[in-house]
């Protein structure tokens, strides 16, 4: 007679097997899914760049695609912020756009491959523009600002070095 606790084990044992099976293929199925919910929230918030951005950037005078951004010096800048209301609520658009994109990367709601391939070097030619903004800001207010977007061009600026091997300015990657 066969022994019966013996085909019980053997049952046992490939239903552990089998379900172990089930759930590392749901995990990566979560995962995939995951992955690609994170590519469709960051594609769609880049998508909004060019509706948001374009006039705010444009009416500001610093020309992001013709290497026009540093062009003003602090105090021209803090005139402008003073005197001219559009300029600053157009600068603070640019900021917070660029800060809210570090915000969900950093905290795993965007994809950061995906962003960097869509932004990378105009992230870092707005932060470089946007350095001498950062300063005022943070003078007038006693608070850091845009903390996540400086980690963001930290951490593409760091991208770009490992990448290569050697160090950059952004001019050598226009």
């Amino acid at each position: 007679m066969m022994n019966w606790e013996l085909i019980t084990n053997i049952g046992v044992l490939i239903g552990i097997i089998v379900g172990l099976i089930q759930l590392y293929l749901v995990y990566k199925q979560f995962k995939v899914q995951n992955d690609w919910q994170k590519k469709s929230a960051t594609m769609e918030y880049l998508k909004t760049y060019p509706d948001l951005l374009k006039f705010s950037v444009n009416s500001t005078g610093l020309n992001l695609f013709e290497k026009e951004l540093p062009t003003l010096s602090s105090n021209e800048l803090k005139r402008k912020l003073i005197e001219e209301p559009q300029f600053k609520a157009d600068l603070m658009s640019v900021a917070g756009y660029f800060e809210y994109l570090a915000l969900g990367i950093i905290n795993g709601y965007f994809d950061e491959f995906t962003a960097q391939e869509y932004f990378h070097l105009l992230a870092l030619r707005v932060h470089e523009g946007l350095t001498d903004y950062f300063k005022i800001r943070e003078e007038q207010t006693g608070r850091p600002v845009c903390n996540n977007f400086k980690t963001l061009y930290n951490s593409w600026r760091m991208t770009k070095y490992l990448t290569t091997g050697k160090k950059f300015e952004i001019s050598q990657l226009l």
